[in-house]
């Protein structure tokens, strides 16, 4: 089997979509003996880490000015490469993640050439509010609130209505069958890769991700560094972006690591939040935490709150002030953050890498066989 993956960029700092694809592509190649090509906007000597995978290089537009006007959505640079590509490789199978800045149209060329699969890891191409602060706020479809929301939908959903949709997650699955006018839409969770190591449950509290206002970090920073003031519990936050030295001069007390890899901090940490306050598909950092037995306190919204079953295998909140409530109590009794970590590693043994490859060569093999 030849398979295509095109990811918009790859780097050693890459988003999770990024990575799903790298793994992902791994594993085909290493486990299952497929002939794998990847074509993206790839950081240089990437592709030198991945001698089984051979790469074509697109060619990723920056400029937000310009990516929003158009080359979101259509980019003939790319269309002429793809063109070679696909006569080059002749994949059997072509794989879409993120397309950002590469063009969605790439996606409609290659579905009516080839059989097409597109991994939908966010909502952003079909919800323009994707990363809306409010999640409130849904004027995609609502033509007199912002034209521009309603023509971004109806440029991607003629561009991938011919692909068949991944959603990692039920919700966006539903959001997208909601939508209607896509072929067919089903859902496979992301894999992650399952150690045995367990945290040493040491005082300390943890936040993962990018310093946006999208992650909702502004929003929680004056409650932790309460929390830290009132306690001997230390806060941690991994991670940069444009928030990052705004935060840092206003909130001195809590430790900002900058951008590393979090799994040392994994393997300390009790209690672990996300406080995205945009529609989070299927957040790695929920999943990663609970391998780890951390106790995950989570905004109910979007994939979080399918991921975390209040009271069982982590917490929910829907405003950052209950958070506090949650915290102190949660402080107090080590013994129920234990228990809710032994619950949280039991509910993410069904993420393994093993499940999510099998579940993806299923899905080949059945778009191989079928006309769909």
């Amino acid at each position: 089997m030849k398979i295509l993956q095109i990811c918009s960029h790859l780097s050693e700092r890459g988003t999770g979509a990024e990575k799903f694809c790298l793994e992902l592509s791994t594993r085909l190649s290493q486990q299952r003996n497929a002939q794998v090509a990847i074509a993206s906007d790839f950081e240089a000597g990437i592709n030198k880490k991945f001698l089984n995978i051979k790469f074509f290089k697109l060619s990723q537009e920056r400029n937000k000015i310009k990516r929003k006007i158009f080359l979101d959505y259509f980019n003939k640079k790319n269309l002429d490469k793809i063109k070679l590509i696909l006569a080059e490789f002749k994949p059997d199978i072509i794989h879409f993640h993120n397309v950002y800045g590469i063009g969605s149209n790439l996606i409609r060329y290659c579905s009516q050439k080839n059989k097409t699969v597109a991994t939908v890891h966010d909502c952003w191409p079909f919800n323009y509010d994707g990363t809306i602060i409010d999640s409130s706020y849904v004027i995609t479809n609502n033509f007199y609130k912002f034209p521009l929301a309603w023509l971004h939908l109806l440029i991607n959903r003629l561009n991938y209505k011919e692909a068949i949709l991944v959603s990692p997650s039920k919700w966006l699955k539903e959001y997208l069958v909601n939508i209607g006018k896509f072929k067919k839409v089903i859902n496979i969770p992301n894999g992650i890769r399952l150690g045995n190591t367990l945290t040493k449950y040491n005082k300390e509290i943890l936040w993962v991700g990018r310093l946006s206002n999208e992650k909702g970090i502004a929003e929680i920073c004056p409650l932790l560094e309460e929390i830290q003031n009132i306690t001997d519990w230390q806060v941690n936050i991994i991670g940069d972006g444009p928030l990052g030295a705004y935060l840092r001069n206003k909130y001195p007390k809590l430790n900002f690591v900058g951008f590393t890899k979090p799994e040392e901090y994994y393997k300390r940490a009790s209690i672990q939040i996300v406080s995205s306050v945009c529609f989070e598909n299927f957040p790695y950092t929920v999943i990663e935490g609970m391998s780890y037995g951390l106790c995950v306190v989570g905004n109910d919204t979007g994939g979080i709150k399918e991921l975390i079953k209040d009271n069982v295998n982590g917490l929910k909140y829907k405003h950052p002030a209950e958070l506090k409530g949650i915290l102190l109590p949660l402080i107090n009794n080590p013994e129920r953050i234990r228990a809710i970590g032994a619950k949280a590693r039991e509910f993410v043994q069904q993420f393994s890498w093993s499940n999510c490859l099998d579940q993806y060569i299923e899905l080949y093999n059945y778009i191989l066989r079928s006309d769909v």
